[in-house]
């Protein structure tokens, strides 16, 4: 349910609970007035205006107003029981629809009846009670700006709050009570009965709801565990470029285009395509030194045979496709995934051809490799002494079927996409990570953070999760991943999407919430 359509509801709670104190407060005043009136006639008068508010409008703005708080406390996260303002307010609620039905209303009859007969109304103790009854309206408004202990978790009966109500059932939460304020004036019926039949519907759907987050909550992928490895070898690829083999204690099997996170001992953690055989023993990746950086490359640099590291199982968002042909444009340390790529097809005999480009002929890595093993398939051009070549046309010319994967710098990626559908893997991307505010919470700590306009939602998540995983911090890796349990994330980012799909994750480095709240599983 949109924030507009939630603040309806708000809106007509407010005014009918409004209407509700402020008419059983002017029918204590009936009351009082009908008590101490000098004739019978002016009694009479007093009680039976009172009378016509408790069988007319009162009973209509009472409905409404207990209703559509039930209903809020069901459609949205505030739940029954999870804040105490709103536990309060339930049982208050209750408490008064008791006592107006169930004791107020049939002595006010008699009251009416007994004045008119000329009898003793015992308007007074009916006098009191209204006038109770409005006090606790107007305590209840007061619970409601006020919302005493709402920003605790005390109470809280569940770990997983459900998603706030669909559209079609806040549609129906809205027509129930303005169906039975037509009932009431066209038959004068005062019985709620299209109220509850919707208020059934409502907690069927918030227990569905609920079911549903548990269940997201227990098959919520859990990323496998990072394994020690040792640096096994290091070698100078090209001016800048270090290439690493590293061995971890648990070797798994991977296919090209696979990449992994490296955790440093600093505890940086990195994301580098594996460049080797996937045959081989051991992960291979090559890291250019960036010295504009945030020290991430610096730090792989200075690493030595024998240092010890954390590595991730390898997963593959970047798939070699089955094709009848493939060309691969690659962009400087662009073309480590490529790397395991050409000698996959080449053992299978395919048909490719890279296209390398590099800032300068000492550094473009794996340049002289790649043609020694792969001959006049690689055409490699460095800006210092060739022009840079057409990528649209590249791709445009392709053979039919041909396809297409680029990796390198963004100007090239975006040539490549605005020609054709190509695969890509980016190293950077500039999203906006600012926005509308929203909030989180945090289903395993229990937790809601607030994430302002101008913030980064990972930063706001680690006032209460310091140890909140991150790599790139510009959408790309998928390190930071978080399983979404409700609502709906603002994917800003480049990762692709999950076999599970892109609803039930979010990145937070650079995504925010198209809802006003968002649940996670952290």
């Amino acid at each position: 349910m949109s924030r507009s359509l939630r603040h309806v509801l708000v809106w007509l709670h407010v005014l009918s609970s409004v209407g509700w104190m402020s008419q059983a407060a002017a029918m204590c005043v009936l009351m009082v007035l009908s008590a101490t009136a000098p004739s019978r006639d002016a009694a009479v008068m007093a009680i039976d205006a009172a009378h016509t508010l408790d069988a007319t409008v009162l009973v209509a703005c009472a409905n409404a107003s207990a209703f559509t708080g039930f209903v809020l406390a069901a459609v949205t996260t505030w739940g029954y029981f999870r804040y105490r303002w709103v536990a309060a307010k339930f049982v208050i609620t209750l408490g008064q629809l008791y006592l107006g039905i169930g004791v107020l209303s049939p002595r006010l009859n008699d009251a009416v009846s007994a004045v008119r007969g000329g009898g003793e109304p015992g308007i007074v103790p009916l006098a009191a009670g209204t006038a109770l009854m409005a006090s606790a309206l107007a305590f209840q408004a007061w619970l409601s700006v006020a919302k005493p202990g709402g920003r605790t978790r005390r109470g809280e009966r569940e770990a997983v709050p459900p998603s706030i109500a669909s559209a079609p059932v806040f549609a129906l939460c809205v027509a129930a009570p303005l169906f039975d304020v037509v009932v009431l004036a066209a038959l004068g019926d005062p019985t709620p009965v299209a109220q509850l039949a919707a208020l059934v519907v409502v907690l069927v759907d918030r227990r569905r709801r609920t079911l549903r987050s548990r269940r997201a909550l227990g098959a919520a992928a859990r990323p496998e565990p990072a394994s020690n490895a040792r640096v096994a070898e290091v070698r100078e690829v090209c001016d800048g470029v270090r290439a690493l083999r590293l061995i971890p204690d648990d070797l798994r099997s991977w296919e090209p285009g696979a990449h992994i996170d490296l955790t440093l001992p600093s505890g940086t953690v990195r994301q580098y395509s594996l460049a080797g055989d996937p045959g081989d023993s051991g992960y291979l990746i090559a890291v250019r030194l960036e010295a504009a950086g945030r020290g991430g490359s610096a730090e792989v640099h200075r690493l030595a045979v024998g240092d010890a590291v954390r590595v991730s199982a390898p997963r593959n968002d970047f798939p070699l496709v089955p094709a009848p042909s493939y060309l691969f444009l690659a962009g400087g340390i662009g073309v480590a995934p490529f790397l395991p790529m050409l000698v996959a097809l080449d053992r299978a005999g395919a048909d490719f051809r890279l296209v390398l480009r590099g800032r300068r002929a000492g550094a473009i890595p794996f340049a002289d490799e790649l043609a020694g093993r792969h001959g006049d398939r690689i055409t490699v051009s460095a800006a210092d002494r060739e022009p840079r070549p057409d990528i649209a046309a590249l791709v445009r010319t392709a053979a039919p079927g041909t396809a297409v994967y680029v990796c390198g710098p963004e100007p090239m990626i975006s040539a490549a996409e605005a020609a054709g559908t190509v695969h890509a893997e980016r190293f950077t991307v500039g999203a906006d990570a600012t926005g509308e505010p929203f909030d989180v919470y945090l289903a395993r700590t229990r937790a809601t953070v607030h994430v302002g306009a101008g913030e980064c939602t990972l930063d706001a998540l680690r006032r209460e999760l310091p140890g909140a995983p991150s790599s790139c911090r510009t959408g790309l890796c998928g390190s930071c991943e978080l399983a979404v349990l409700a609502g709906r994330a603002d994917h800003r980012d480049t990762v692709p999407a999950p076999d599970r799909g892109r609803e039930g994750v979010f990145y937070p480095c650079v995504s925010r919430s198209a809802d006003p709240l968002l649940v996670v599983d952290a």
